[in-house]
Formats: structure tokens, sequence, C-alpha cells
């Protein structure tokens, strides 16, 4: 949520050499990776590339051709031409923070040499990881939300092993989501809102039955709080 770009912000804000691994676990099924940023994602990170990179940066500088100022011109020039070859606009570089990737996550000798080559570079960088969640286990691959938490199952079939409940009471976030739907029936001014919890909550009833009065944040819990203050405060 926003506290992370807060983090973000603040980390750009003095010297340090801080990597960040963002691990990028989406549970669609995505493109594959095109052959022209695979060739950056291997360039950028090679150590002869950024070699190059820091001594074409002192030539100019010894030679009185650039300062720190003009440095992060170049810079911004440098990432602006990178999001025309890559068309694609990056976030993180706007924070001064050197991204790098995507790479594939599940290939360990690939990720191993990207992480090699730039552990000993300066200043902030991020590398952008692609996992897929519940990777080598077909069911889970298949539906992530569901095994997120699956309990009880066969580890060779994948079948998941429901116990009969007799006699038991309904589940307690089962109560809330039925009975959040029947209040908000009679009060139109009732809204749900749950930070990327809506199976774990039972809120899916209400986004079934008033889809325009139920909100699914993300994971930006704060952000819930200060949107529910604001709902509220309008009425």
């Amino acid at each position: 949520g926003g506290l992370a770009y807060e983090g973000l912000n603040n980390a750009c804000s003095q010297p340090n050499n801080l990597l960040i691994i963002l691990n990028d676990n989406d549970m669609s099924i995505d493109s594959n990776v095109g052959g022209i940023k695979d060739y950056l994602v291997k360039m950028t990170t090679s150590s002869k590339y950024n070699k190059m990179r820091n001594r074409v940066y002192q030539s100019f500088k010894s030679k009185n051709l650039i300062s720190e100022e003009k440095k992060n011109i170049v810079l911004r020039f440098n990432n602006s031409i990178k999001s025309l070859i890559t068309q694609q606009q990056n976030m993180f570089e706007g924070f001064n923070i050197r991204y790098f990737g995507p790479v594939d996550g599940h290939d360990l000798p690939g990720l191993i040499r990207v992480l090699h080559n730039i552990r000993d570079m300066k200043g902030p960088r991020l590398l952008h990881i692609k996992t897929v969640k519940g990777k080598g286990f077909k069911p889970a691959e298949k539906a992530a939300t569901i095994w997120h938490a699956p309990g009880l199952f066969d580890k060779e079939t994948g079948e998941r092993i429901v116990r009969k409940r007799i006699d038991q009471p309904q589940l307690y976030q089962d109560v809330f989501g039925h009975t959040l739907v029947e209040l908000a029936e009679e009060n139109q001014k009732i809204v749900g809102i749950t930070p990327a919890m809506p199976t774990g909550c039972s809120m899916t009833y209400m986004m079934q039955k008033l889809p325009d009065r139920a909100f699914d944040v993300g994971i930006a819990e704060a952000h819930a709080v200060t949107f529910s203050a604001g709902l509220a405060k309008e009425g």
C-alpha cells in the first residue's frame, strides 16, 4: 500500500546501498518476457556494463564535462531512453532507485547470477522477480486463492480432505458476511471495505449482492482506514 511507497521515497533521500527484492507473484497468466527485455536485463545487470557506465561518468567528470547536478539529468535521460525501448514507464527509477527486471524467480542459476552482478553496486536498487504462487504443485497453481490456506489435503492427488461438520456452528466470518448484507439492505449508508481479504472475512456475499457498495482496496490496511473515514465524513 501507500506505506510501501513512503518507504521507497525515504530510501532515496539519503546515500545507501539498499537492495529491494520485489516478489511479483501475480495469479494471472502473463505472456512471456520478450527478447529485448531479456537482453536489457542481462546487459544492465552485468558487471562489465556497470564498470563501463561508471568509467564514462568518471571520465566526463575529470574533464569537467559533467557535474553531480548534471549527472542526475543524464540519469533521468538514461531512464527515459530505457522506458522508451521497453515501452513501459518505470516508477521506481522515478524514486532514483535503479530498477532491474523482471527476471524469472524460478530460474535459480539465472537469479543467482543477477544477484551476484548487482550485489556490489552503489545506491538503492530494486530487483523485480516474477514468480508463480504454488509453483510446482499443479492444484495450487490453478487455484492460488483456495490453496493459500487449504487445510488438510492428499499431497499425491491434491484432493482436499473435508471433514464432516456435525452439529457445528456457522463459521464466524460467514456470520459476519451474512449479517453485513442484512444490515446493508436495511441501511443504504452501510458499505463494506476489505484489504485484500474478501474470502477470508466472507465479504464476498456483499460483493455478489451489493457490488456497488463493497470495496477491496488491496493490501493497503492504512488506506482502508482513511478511505472509511472519508466515506463516513461525507455521510
